[in-house]
């Protein structure tokens, strides 16, 4: 394999858990509890929307639980999506030049993969200066 067209695919986490915009902050603070996700795409009738990051949880926390906020109110609705096997270069690029920390994956159907993020980006190099990934 050619390291230039290093496909993000195998460095790609998995996400289950979606957020639909019309979600309570509340039912979305409970959900967050249970994992360790740093980015949870946002979902309408199938189509990514938005997404909230770390800094977004953390806002959510500072809103009292009777208060009624929606998660369209404080999600990110400037979304970058690829598809799967995108290639790595072209999307670590692409976050770098926006200054975002993650690219939503979508399967050729359009339906969420995963999350695609820096943190991902640091894994594939180290594994990249490692040896752990051939050049062929």
């Amino acid at each position: 394999m050619n390291l230039s067209e290093l496909s993000i695919d195998d460095f790609t986490s998995p996400i289950d858990i979606i957020a639909h915009p019309d979600d309570s902050i509340h039912q979305i603070k409970k959900k967050i509890k249970t994992v360790s996700y740093r980015h949870i795409p946002v979902v309408s009738k199938g189509v990514v929307v938005g997404i909230l990051s770390d800094r977004d949880f953390k806002i959510l926390q500072l809103i009292p639980d009777n208060q009624d906020v929606r998660i369209r109110e404080i999600m990110q609705d400037d979304v970058y999506t690829v598809f799967e096997g995108s290639r790595m270069e072209d999307v670590a690029f692409e976050m770098s030049q926006r200054k975002i920390g993650s690219a939503v994956v979508k399967k050729t159907n359009g339906e969420v993969e995963g999350i695609f993020t820096t943190t991902d980006a640091l894994n594939a190099l180290i594994e990249i200066l490692r040896g752990d990934v051939n050049e062929n």
